[in-house]
């Protein structure tokens, strides 16, 4: 169970949940935590995984606006080219042990790769 919060999907090692009463921030010890909007609200995607790429098309969440990061390894969200050759392209990179609650800017990855993996 993820801090008792309602499980909306989990594929392919990301669960994302979706709680309105859930508090600013919350995100379990050993995971990565993305949100949809700012100030860790909206969906929510977490993955604990430290060594490989992990889809976030199956989530419901169309952006990714502010995370809480404690995995030991850096995170990149990546993003797929809407043009051919399609190529995945790296959009943000988080840090291990890192924060935001307001990117600045959305956006739009459709995976998240740790420990240097690609899509």
């Amino acid at each position: 169970m993820l801090g008792g919060s309602a499980l909306a999907m989990a594929m392919g090692g990301m669960a994302a949940t979706a709680t309105p009463a859930q508090a600013a921030g919350s995100c379990p010890s050993g995971y990565l935590c993305l949100w949809e909007g700012a100030n860790y609200s909206g969906i929510r995607a977490i993955t604990a995984s430290t060594n490989a790429c992990v889809s976030l098309s199956n989530t419901d969440m169309l952006y990714q606006r502010s995370y809480i990061s404690h995995l030991p390894v850096k995170a990149v969200l990546w993003q797929q080219a809407s043009y051919a050759p399609y190529d995945f392209f790296p959009v943000r990179t988080l840090p291990a042990g890192g924060f935001s609650s307001n990117f600045g800017e959305v956006y739009a990855g459709d995976y998240v790769c740790t420990n240097g993996k690609t899509p």
